[in-house]
C-alpha cells in the first residue's frame, strides 16, 4: 500500500487502488520483496524459543 502522508494523515486512501498513475511503485517495491524472500529462503528464521548458535554459511 501506498499512502500520501503530505495530504492523507490519516493513511485513508491507498493511492495504489485509488490513483493508477502510482504503478511505478510496484516495481521498487517488488524488487526488495524479491531480496527479502532471497534472504529468509537463505538464512531462515528461528523458530520461537529455540537456540541460536549461528548460520551454516
Amino acid at each position: 500500500m501506498v499512502y500520501d502522508l503530505k495530504f492523507d494523515l490519516g493513511e485513508e486512501v491507498n493511492l495504489l487502488a485509488y490513483k493508477l498513475d502510482m504503478g511505478c511503485m510496484y516495481a521498487p517495491a517488488l524488487h526488495h520483496i524479491a531480496d527479502f524472500q532471497q534472504s529468509i529462503a537463505e538464512f531462515p528464521n528461528i523458530a520461537p524459543g529455540a537456540d541460536f548458535n549461528g548460520h551454516d554459511n
